[in-house]
């Protein structure tokens, strides 16, 4: 499996509330490896971070690809996570998913704790064929 293009999903920042990520357009990749890097303390009492992966249906918009969504992590402190998605590889609970990638995608994140929780990061994407 080679990879064929990478780019910024996100670029490191802090995010002081969940949603999606900018929509992305696969046009020849098979599948995508995302790192997502918690690079700081977040905000709040227990901040969490969970990402996901949807795609768009015109029947149903956005919907999300199943077991395509990392465990919450403890915004607190620096964590880097893969979640990779292709339909060769062997899947495994929030870190593989046995599916194509879909060809209109984005991420969803969600920011969990209390008292104005905040996460600060980023996250990379790198198409595979």
């Amino acid at each position: 499996m080679a990879q064929n293009s990478s780019w910024t999903v996100r670029a490191n920042s802090e995010l002081t509330a969940s949603g999606p990520s900018d929509t992305y357009t696969n046009r020849d990749g098979r599948g995508v490896k995302l790192v997502i890097k918690n690079t700081d303390a977040g905000a709040g009492t227990s901040p969490t971070l969970t990402t996901k992966v949807q795609y768009y249906n015109a029947a149903a918009g956005w919907v999300d690809l199943a077991g395509a969504a990392t465990t919450a992590v403890s915004a607190d402190a620096a964590h880097t996570t893969e979640l990779t998605i292709h339909p060769e590889l062997t899947a495994a609970a929030n870190d593989i998913v046995k599916e194509a990638l879909p060809k209109v995608w984005r991420l969803y994140y969600t920011i969990g704790g209390t008292v104005s929780p905040t996460a600060v990061f980023s996250v990379d994407a790198n198409v595979l064929i």
